[in-house]
């Protein structure tokens, strides 16, 4: 029991170690990405400078009251902010993201219909490039035109 109790702790603690690095770096790069001082995003969170410079630097993890606001405060949710992984990445346009958002809120059928929007878009996109292509062909201006 007490072999298993070591692993266990030691596994937790190789966890939080990594997780502390990955949101030491996301709290970094966001707070950058606003343009604030560690001392104007501490009085933000209402904490100190100093346990805001902890918790960017991976000395130590906030509780998750101030995971909360700070990823309120980012626009984030909390596997965004931990991680960095996120689903926002691939829009470049927030209205895009908020519209991914709602679409999965909707019921299964009116989700379905939009995805078949989407891929139906496009498809036409893909098509385009080809079908003017084609138009400017030699053959298609003798027969068509």
């Amino acid at each position: 029991m007490l072999c298993f109790e070591l692993l266990l702790k030691e596994t937790y603690h190789s966890l939080m170690t990594e997780t502390n690095i990955l949101l030491a770096e996301q709290l970094k790069k966001a707070r950058k990405e606003k343009r604030i001082n560690q001392r104007e995003f501490a009085e933000i969170l209402e904490i100190s400078t100093r346990a805001f410079s902890f918790y960017e630097t991976g000395k130590a993890f906030p509780p998750l009251s101030t995971l909360i606001k700070i990823a309120d405060f980012f626009d984030l949710t909390l596997d965004e902010l931990i991680t960095g992984d996120s689903q926002r990445a691939v829009f470049r346009d927030k209205k895009l993201y908020n519209f991914s958002r709602a679409v999965d809120k909707l019921n299964e059928v009116d989700r379905l219909t939009a995805k078949k929007m989407l891929e139906a878009i496009l498809v036409k996109n893909k098509l385009d490039p080809k079908l003017e292509e084609f138009r400017n062909h030699r053959s298609f201006k003798d027969i068509f035109i």
